[in-house]
């Protein structure tokens, strides 16, 4: 799993760089026609580069396609963000979209639906479970609670934290009273 979350982080930094390259080419200026005659790829854009990466390099397809979709959208949210936040004045502070140490990497996003089994343990219990990960050998042990039967899983993240491996699960649930 390191290994995957570094392979995350360096795509990161590739799509960073790309939308770097991309913004100096145009120097942010809407109209201008230089190389790809956009100031910042879009989702879709980065999403084809991700299309392609996993077709040419057979270590990325372990890994759920959703989760470079979910890295690629992260990273235009996070680019809105701070341009959003420089137009409201805030300056330095704005939170410009950073590069990801390999060496600290520790964030492996999936959409819920795309590979992901969380099971009961022993079948019965709604604390103890197990994982299933694509690209993962073997179980993951969980522990938690949901207030509710869950009606739809949608995304998750796992992420190393002191030493642990965490997982955050989005999910719906019926309408509380």
């Amino acid at each position: 799993m390191v290994n995957q979350c570094q392979m995350i982080a360096m795509l990161w930094n590739a799509l960073l760089q790309r939308n770097e390259d991309c913004y100096r080419r145009t120097k942010g200026q809407k109209g201008v026609l230089h190389g790809e005659g956009k100031p910042l790829l879009t989702h879709f854009d980065m999403l084809k580069e991700v299309t392609i990466l996993r077709r040419e390099c057979p270590e990325w397809r372990q890994l759920s396609s959703w989760t470079g979709n979910r890295v690629a959208f992260a990273l235009e949210q996070a680019f809105k963000g701070f341009f959003r936040r420089a137009k409201q004045g805030a300056g330095a502070s704005s939170g410009y979209p950073k590069y990801r140490s390999t060496r600290k990497a520790n964030w492996l996003p999936h959409i819920f639906y795309s590979g992901i089994k969380l099971k009961p343990s022993d079948g019965i219990s709604k604390k103890k479970w197990r994982l299933v990960l694509p690209g993962v050998p073997g179980n993951i042990r969980a522990f938690g609670e949901f207030p509710s039967q869950p009606l739809a899983w949608t995304n998750s993240d796992i992420r190393q934290l002191q030493g642990s491996w965490w997982l955050s699960v989005c999910v719906d649930l019926a309408p509380r009273r």
